[in-house]
């Protein structure tokens, strides 16, 4: 067996390779083995290690060339990490992280170091510390490196190779220790400062539950919330593409409130497709200053701790949507909302028309609705969002595949299913006044009671059609070309008139851009030839 007191040099294809040559030539578990890099290898080059027998002397000669090896202290280099035990105390180390500077612990050096901050970039020698909770790089160029100089910032972390050398990579740094049994410290060190920053995100997460509880007991700040909302454009906190983009940036802003939002990678890939857009950067960045306004308003005048601010702003804002939303779904849709059998209670809402996918604001109501009546109030809203459009596509293929069923097994009148036949084309023939009693008749066939308004002088609504205590004012516009903004100006303005609860406007060709902007901000349902030929597909074919 090789002399204990020597390092013998061993060759492999990798690292791994080269220690296991090590092992089996002393006799020796991994464990037992002390080794340091002589030649971290690349692409024609094996990796050299000098490896021997572990030992405790205090004394090592060289044992990388180009990395001098002054001393190895005793194992383990480092007590285990005690982290802080209190969010004032967090906040204390945050803030003045530079006062320690002067503290390292000298007898938890790493020597032999070297460490590069991003891809592409040359590594620099250096001295490793701990100091107090963080650790420090001193730099052979005279720079200092801090850890945990952000908030909340986790310790991303994996094995890796960079330019022949076998590093620890943490959030896109590379670190290279000489010895192994330092690299082994660190990885324990980091392990353990993770565990503590997720507790800290849970006591954080607790803190800023309390202060949104006690805050939402003011009414000057819930009306100051409702006031906040109204300078926001709707269409933002309707549509769940753009509402995503919103919580993205909350989540950029503050790791956490990321963390308490869970956003997802697929999330955060869509929301920078969206910012990515012609002018949405633009857009978000002033919504964001005008979130930044609340935020700061909140710190200033409710005294709201700058580390909770993020996600108290978060909070508020939801809770005056899910006021206001909901609201809204009991005044326009139903008092009631059946939480416990949500699938049958949307599978009614579409069976009688008052909700289809393409109504954002209802089903941003519903969503907001159903969070009223569940614990989820702060957090729920996207999950929700897509459980209810999933259930809209449930209640659709559903709806399907009963009128598939009754069509099927129907009682056959040949004459009489020759006069009921008829087909869009039939339609665009159609004058103005005949196709508003030809969408009457198809409400009709619907299960609906419905009549004709006057033709001069109907408000803005054509048809009114109302089933289970919910009317519905209907426009009917039978164009050759596409319907603009006038259609949904006019629908809206004969809601109030004939006390709708919810608006249609129908059409035999499709509507421009804006008209459909402007019915999402206002809740005007938009039945385009698409719609109108499933319809007639449904109920009269």
């Amino acid at each position: 067996m090789a002399n204990d007191e020597l390092f013998i040099e061993y060759t492999g294809k990798n690292l791994m390779d080269a220690l296991k040559n090590a092992q089996k030539a002393l006799g020796l578990p991994e464990e037992e083995i002390e080794y340091g890099i002589v030649d971290g290898g690349g692409f024609f080059r094996k990796v050299k290690i000098k490896a021997r027998k572990k030992s405790k002397a205090e004394k090592v000669e060289v044992i990388q060339p180009d990395l001098q090896i002054e001393k190895v202290i005793d194992y383990p280099y480092i007590a285990p990490f005690t982290g802080i035990n209190s969010f004032s105390e967090y906040v204390h180390y945050t803030i003045n992280v530079a006062d320690i500077e002067n503290e390292p612990n000298v007898n938890c050096v790493s020597n032999g170091f070297e460490y590069c901050d991003s891809i592409g970039e040359e590594f620099i020698d250096g001295k490793f510390y701990y100091a107090g909770n963080v650790f420090v790089i001193d730099g052979s160029n005279g720079t200092k490196n801090w850890s945990n100089t952000m908030p909340y910032v986790y310790m991303n972390v994996r094995d890796n190779y960079y330019q022949g050398r076998k590093v620890v990579e943490v959030n896109g740094s590379f670190y290279h220790f000489a010895h192994r049994k330092d690299e082994e410290n660190f990885l324990r060190y980091i392990d353990e400062y993770n565990m503590f920053i997720e507790k800290m995100m849970v006591d954080t997460q607790k803190e800023c539950e309390k202060v949104y509880i006690k805050l939402i007991e003011n009414q000057e700040i819930l009306d100051m919330i409702q006031n906040f909302i109204d300078m926001i454009p709707e269409i933002v906190f309707i549509d769940y593409e753009l509402y995503c983009t919103v919580l993205y940036k909350f989540c950029v802003a503050d790791q956490v409130t990321r963390n308490y939002l869970k956003f997802s990678e697929e999330e955060n890939n869509s929301s920078v497709q969206v910012l990515m857009r012609s002018g949405n950067q633009e857009a978000f960045n002033e919504i964001w200053g005008l979130i930044t306004n609340l935020k700061n308003l909140l710190e200033e005048k409710f005294s709201v701790d700058i580390y909770c601010s993020v996600l108290v702003t978060y909070m508020l804002i939801n809770h005056g949507l899910v006021e206001r939303y909901s609201e809204l779904w009991k005044e326009e849709y139903d008092s009631f909302v059946d939480t416990e059998n949500i699938e049958e209670y949307i599978q009614k809402y579409y069976n009688n028309n008052c909700l289809i996918r393409e109504d954002y604001k209802g089903i941003a109501a519903l969503t907001y609705a159903v969070l009223q009546n569940s614990k989820e109030e702060i957090i729920g809203y996207r999950q929700k969002y897509q459980d209810i459009v999933q259930s809209l596509i449930n209640a659709v293929s559903i709806k399907q595949k009963n009128d598939f069923s009754e069509r099927l097994f129907a009682q056959r009148d040949k004459d009489a299913c020759k006069q009921a036949s008829i087909s869009i084309e039939d339609i665009d023939l159609m004058s103005g006044a005949e196709f508003e009693q030809f969408v009457c008749e198809l409400f009709k066939k619907m299960g609906y009671i419905a009549y004709v308004t006057k033709t001069s002088g109907d408000q803005g609504i054509d048809v009114v059609a109302e089933k289970d205590s919910v009317k519905i004012g209907i426009q009917a516009k039978c164009y050759s070309g596409t319907v603009g903004n006038s259609a949904v100006q006019e629908a809206v303005a004969g809601k109030s008139f004939y006390m709708c609860n919810r608006i249609i406007v129908v059409t035999n060709n499709y509507f421009t851009k804006s008209a459909i902007e402007l019915a999402n901000a206002n809740g005007v349902i938009l039945w385009n030839r698409d719609i109108l030929k499933e319809k007639i597909k449904s109920f009269i074919m």
